[in-house]
């Protein structure tokens, strides 16, 4: 592993992975984290920036509860994951069957249906749900969604391959088992693809982190079996897909957002309205100036972008997370790389200054740009 220098103020690590035909890589990973307004938008860099997520961190049990945080040491991401761990709060406060919620991301919309507590009825034709009673909060975790995961008397293990921290699913054998005409119903579901059968989950609803071995996400982990033990194992099987790594639902994963840039996100009843009138949350996630340079072995410096892959709204706490990614080849051969940080008020600076001394065969000054920053140099040059 090559040396690593961490010049920004920001938590991070550089760790090395293989790929699925064992080409060795290293990624560096680093950890910014806001302090959110819920008032005005504004974000504001946390004075504390604290520590990576090097586990998962659960809501309860592992195994049994739903992810609030995902470890951030994934080795790539080809996508943009937005999660947003949050409690849904009915219009105005005030207690009612039903009501929804959502989060807009810049031009998508996603809505999800919060149902009071409610029952399956069994009647003569199968299953009915009952009309919901009145609910005035409750928690966005898949715990209330769809789902379950159920062990028989003959120590038989049932779950719901989309959710097995969920409820209100009852497959024969578990309602054979229970014996009962009323049983609980879930509470959350996408407003698109309302629960219908008591026996079929659907799609996990919820904004949180997506379980890593649900229906959704763990056909991109490849195929682990007796011919993967014979002649794989313990690399990754070649179907392996990297998106596996991609930890959000998989209707609130995107593109990655282009560096500079912002991510404009909108949420809908998902704060009081004690603490918001109109219970609306609309803030702009900037795409920072992060970047490694690294030295070659045979030494060359170069500069690469880091990419922000993981946005983390933790509205309880008032705190947005942002995790940014880049890999390098083992082929580059590093033998040193460091992690560098521009704020949005230095860059036409360091800009500025880098197109002084770069250009100056006489100044032993040396100023690295990303390809980000390099462009708007290049610009200035020609402009």
């Amino acid at each position: 592993m090559e040396n690593f220098t961490n010049l920004s103020a920001f938590p991070a690590m550089l760790f090395d992975s293989f790929d699925q035909n064992d080409h060795g890589f290293s990624t560096v990973v680093a950890r910014v984290s806001y302090d959110l307004d819920i008032a005005t938008g504004a974000l504001t860099l946390c004075e504390d920036q604290g520590a990576l997520v090097e586990q998962d961190v659960h809501y309860g049990e592992p195994g049994y509860s739903s992810v609030r945080f995902e470890s951030d040491l994934a080795p790539y991401k080809p996508r943009l994951d937005v999660v947003i761990n949050a409690n849904a709060w009915a219009p105005e406060d005030k207690p009612t069957g039903s009501f929804t919620v959502g989060a807009q991301i810049g031009d998508t919309t996603r809505l999800l249906r919060i149902n009071g507590p409610r029952e399956w009825w069994k009647v003569v034709a199968g299953w009915r749900l009952a009309e919901p009673e009145p609910i005035q909060t409750l928690a966005l975790r898949y715990e209330y969604a769809s789902g379950g995961l159920y062990t028989l008397p003959d120590d038989n293990v049932i779950a719901a391959q989309e959710n097995t921290t969920g409820m209100g699913w009852y497959p024969h054998e578990v309602r054979k088992h229970l014996k009962k005409e009323r049983l609980p119903a879930p509470q959350i579901e996408w407003v698109t693809q309302p629960v219908k059968k008591i026996d079929e989950a659907g799609l996990a609803a919820g904004f949180g982190f997506y379980g890593r071995g649900w229906q959704g996400r763990i056909e991109r982990a490849g195929t682990y079996d007796e011919d993967w033990k014979q002649h794989r194992h313990p690399f990754l099987p070649k179907d392996f897909r990297f998106d596996y790594w991609c930890g959000a639902h998989p209707l609130l994963q995107f593109p990655l957002p282009a560096p500079l840039s912002v991510v404009p996100v909108r949420l809908k009843c998902l704060i009081s309205a004690r603490e918001k009138a109109d219970q609306e949350i609309r803030f702009q996630v900037p795409v920072e100036s992060l970047f490694v340079f690294i030295m070659t072995q045979k030494g060359a410096g170069v500069a690469q972008d880091m990419a922000l892959d993981t946005l983390v709204v933790d509205v309880p706490s008032r705190k947005v997370h942002c995790s940014y990614r880049t890999v390098m080849s083992e082929l580059l051969e590093p033998v040193m790389t460091e992690l560098r940080f521009i704020a949005r008020d230095e860059r036409a600076g360091q800009v500025a200054r880098a197109r002084q001394l770069n250009n100056d065969r006489e100044s032993a000054d040396f100023v690295p740009l990303p390809p980000s920053l390099l462009n708007l140099k290049e610009k200035g040059a020609h402009g």
